[in-house]
């Protein structure tokens, strides 16, 4: 790769995330040295424009669901003199993490800024990302990749652990620090919380986004600012710049006819109207045990499967293709080697769980089915016309049916998203004046 003079930004997601913000990256990388930092080298597209480091593959650049914690909470109920020792152990891999990392990246100077995905971290490779632009007096930017989970989310969707009373460790941290706490709960395990203080990255209010180590906090819209924490000490972070994964969502729906006929023809499609179900993550999220998450993944397919038309199937990254390749055959759908983005507004019909990929639907004009059977949080998802909500199982088939003949003005329901202001060409843009 041949050396630039530019200054350098660097970017530190998850891989999913990273996948998203491709385009952006890639547009920055036109005025700026990028670099990509990954715990170890990913399959992307080639760029000789944007520099990769890997890191040793052992302090994972994570972005773990938090969901499920409850279900493993009894295995953290250990004694005082553990929790110690935990506390240590965590607090000492992160100082040879923060080594391994000032290595790797100290051929790159005059660095302006890096991206990461939350100043929420664990304990990982963002964690040491966040000390070091810190002490260096790097920017860090947190981008919009998907809708933040608040304090109420948090609660609701039982993303938290139980505080235990008889803990020592419990009651004089959070006595010391009770913004770490929400009525029974605690953001972090004690012995993870210990650690970070000690390594100073342990945010002042991780129920938001925004209450830790970082300078800009991305929004989507106003809707999302107006819905934020009301704390003064996080506001200012807050910049109204545009969801990063409407660029490629975007770019998709201006040559959606274009990509409707060479996915038709790349799936041997034979009917003309499409329906593209998100699979739920309930296994892989420990919202279900596997066989309950199967059941309810049969149950959608079998609804869909009664309208006689094209099945197309997206995967979370967390799902495994073999685990699912047998409804390709069983009810002739058809797996997805795209991003949901790249093939979404050709869609007449989305079934989704509540995710920020229903918002996505909206902004491209299609229906939706939001599939509510196992009563998570469904936030605002009620007020939108085009959002059909199943709530019964019974009344999956029936309401889907219902939808798939209706034709729907979407005028509200985009006038309630901004979509003038957010789907657009200039999210690149506004990212770039953050610099």
């Amino acid at each position: 790769m041949k050396k630039k003079t530019k200054s350098s930004i660097l970017f530190m997601m998850d891989k999913p995330n990273m996948s998203c913000l491709e385009p952006l990256y890639t547009h920055l990388s036109e005025e700026y040295h990028v670099t990509l930092i990954y715990d170890k080298k990913p399959e992307i597209k080639k760029n000789n424009d944007v520099e990769i480091v890997e890191l040793d593959g052992k302090g994972k650049v994570s972005n773990r669901t938090l969901r499920g914690r409850n279900n493993n909470v009894q295995k953290y109920k250990i004694n005082f003199f553990k929790k110690l020792i935990f506390s240590l152990m965590h607090y000492l891999r992160l100082q040879v993490k923060y080594i391994k990392f000032k290595k790797k990246i100290s051929s790159n100077n005059n660095i302006e800024a890096i991206f990461v995905y939350s100043d929420r971290p664990e304990i990982d490779y963002t964690a040491v990302a966040l000390k070091w632009a810190k002490k260096n007096k790097v920017k860090v930017i947190v981008p919009y990749t998907s809708k933040i989970s608040d304090c109420i989310t948090i609660r609701e969707n039982k993303l938290a652990y139980k505080i235990y009373e008889d803990c020592v460790l419990d009651k004089i941290l959070f006595r010391l620090r009770p913004d770490l706490i929400n009525g029974t709960l605690k953001f972090y395990q004690t012995e993870k919380a210990i650690a970070l203080y000690l390594f100073g990255v342990l945010p002042f209010n991780p129920w938001v986004l925004g209450g830790g180590i970082s300078d800009i906090v991305c929004l989507d819209s106003m809707k999302t600012y107006k819905e934020m924490n009301e704390d003064k000490r996080i506001q200012g972070k807050f910049k109204i710049v545009g969801d990063v994964n409407l660029i490629n969502l975007y770019s998709s729906y201006k040559d959606r006819e274009q990509i409707k006929r060479t996915i038709k023809n790349k799936y041997n499609l034979v009917n003309e109207k499409i329906i593209i179900i998100s699979l739920p993550q309930y296994y892989e999220h420990n919202l279900l045990d596997e066989k309950s998450h199967y059941i309810e993944i049969e149950r959608w397919m079998g609804a869909a499967s009664s309208l006689s038309k094209n099945i197309l199937l997206s995967l979370h990254p967390k799902m495994k293709y073999k685990y699912y390749r047998y409804l390709e055959e069983k009810y002739n759908a058809s797996i997805l080697d795209e991003r949901l983005s790249d093939v979404l507004p050709i869609a007449d019909l989305f079934m989704a769980i509540n995710s920020s990929t229903v918002y996505w639907a909206i902004l491209c004009g299609v229906k939706t089915l939001l599939m509510n059977t196992v009563k998570l949080n469904i936030g605002d998802f009620n007020i939108f016309n085009s959002v059909v909500i199943v709530n019964k199982k019974d009344e999956m088939e029936d309401k889907l049916k219902i939808i798939s003949t209706q034709d729907l003005d979407f005028e509200n329901d985009w006038e309630k998203l901004e979509r003038r202001s957010i789907f657009n060409s200039e999210i690149l843009n506004n990212y770039k004046r953050l610099l």
